[in-house]
């Protein structure tokens, strides 16, 4: 059947496509240690995902609804991504350390129509399930070696996935501004807010794979970070996705394991965040620490005072980053730059400024807050029911970051500290704001 009428751009259109050419081309693999691992092909991927597409039809989730997904690294989130992206249904990724009234304020605030949680979170989620009513379908997916029982009180998963036949959902959306996820800010100056995702965004993540992280053919790429951030989205899934290149996720990071992990098999480059570096780096030193396959470290908030010799003893070089979910991109290419700086905007695609609290721009050297704008088209966040909010974060058409950082002589810039973080004693402050990937920090390294 011819898939013409197709459109790339949109995830779920782009993963049936592939399904049709290479269905037993390989392209992420969920490692689990001791209890082996998931192999998930494009067929698959497109198969599993129809499935779990079915599902919420049949239980009158559709086009416009929200439904929260409540769980680890595992395979049913990609599903449950690609199949509410079928049907114009968007999915609401919930951190799963989240419990209590914030948990409950992802799912009241989005609107969820549905819950997917995993048996591992499915204890956070009984505390508040009985103050979500309007939810119409809870579905769980069980693993055999978490020893969870499976509960009668929730459809399970597992079974939907392991139908052999079923009724496929034909694609229902072409708009490529459709929202294909709502990620929620970290909140760290008042409520969340949830940063509408368009099906366009695979372009922004296109541009990053050829422009930044310079993917090829034959490399092999690892993240730990979770899938329910940007970060591990925009530096892994989509381009591994796209680009038919083997991916390998881990349920959450691991400081003691990663190596290991990189050497079975055959990771290139990897992803990780400042503090999860300093954790690594913080081991206990191994004869083979340099004996690796890995060439890059994508990393976002390195320590200076460790970069240099991270690289030697483990034989790596580091690119670093600077990203928010609401948008502003930076990079430092490797080799260029001072060690310490996030980098420079992407030329021809966003510009920066420095500004104080009048928005007049700060002089070299001096910190304020960073705005970015693109070069090319409106600069826009679209906050979930928060249209004044969406407004005053790019008033004047600059995205305002709520990160205080500055720059030298030659343009390049560092973080200093968020807003709302001010450093005490006068030293730098570190923000752990899930907003600004840069300092986030997604997992507890183990």
């Amino acid at each position: 059947m011819s898939k013409t009428h197709l459109n790339q751009a949109i995830a779920a259109h782009f993963v049936e496509m592939k399904a049709d050419e290479f269905p037993e081309k390989e392209i992420f693999i969920f490692e689990r240690g001791a209890h082996g691992e998931d192999i998930l092909t494009y067929k698959e991927l497109y198969e599993k995902s129809n499935k779990f597409a079915r599902l919420l039809v049949d239980h009158g989730v559709g086009e416009g609804d929200t439904y929260g997904v409540f769980m680890r690294n595992d395979p049913e989130f990609i599903y449950a991504l690609l199949g509410g992206n079928t049907i114009g249904a968007i999915m609401i990724p919930i951190d799963p350390r989240s419990r209590g009234d914030r948990l409950k304020f992802f799912f009241k605030n989005s609107g969820a129509k549905a819950a997917v949680v995993s048996d591992e979170c499915l204890e956070q989620f009984e505390e508040v399930s009985a103050d979500l009513p309007d939810l119409k379908l809870t579905t769980v997916t069980y693993r055999k070696e978490h020893g969870i029982p499976v509960s009668g009180k929730y459809h399970a998963l597992n079974e939907t996935l392991g139908n052999q036949s079923w009724q496929r959902v034909d694609q229902k959306i072409f708009d490529t501004n459709h929202p294909m996820q709502i990620i929620y800010t970290s909140g760290t100056t008042g409520d969340p807010k949830g940063v509408k995702i368009r099906n366009n965004r695979t372009g922004m993540f296109t541009i990053a794979t050829k422009l930044v992280w310079k993917y090829k053919p034959t490399d092999v790429l690892y993240n730990g970070l979770s899938l329910t951030h940007g970060n591990a989205q925009a530096v892994t899934l989509f381009p591994a996705m796209y680009m038919g290149i083997k991916a390998v996720f881990s349920s959450r990071f691991t400081k003691s394991r990663i190596w290991d992990i990189c050497r079975k098999y055959g990771c290139t480059t990897f992803s990780l965040l400042g503090g999860m570096m300093g954790a690594i780096y913080n081991e206990p030193e191994k004869p083979d620490d340099a004996d690796n396959p890995v060439q890059v470290v994508i990393s976002a908030g390195t320590p200076a005072s460790i970069w240099e010799t991270f690289e030697k003893r483990f034989n790596v070089k580091i690119l670093e980053w600077y990203g928010a979910v609401e948008g502003g991109f930076a990079f430092k290419p490797i080799g260029q730059g001072p060690i310490g700086s996030f980098g420079k905007p992407v030329p021809g695609i966003m510009e920066f400024k420095v500004v104080d609290e009048n928005d007049n721009e700060v002089p070299v050297g001096q910190s304020g807050e960073l705005i970015s704008r693109m070069v090319r088209g409106d600069t826009k966040v679209d906050y979930l029911g928060l249209p004044d909010a969406s407004k005053d974060k790019t008033r004047g058409g600059w995205l305002r970051s709520g990160d205080i950082v500055h720059r030298d002589k030659d343009g390049w810039y560092y973080f200093d500290y968020r807003k709302g973080s001010e450093p005490s004693c006068g030293g730098p402050a570190i923000s752990y704001s899930r907003t600004t990937w840069k300092r986030s920090s997604a997992n507890t390294p183990m």
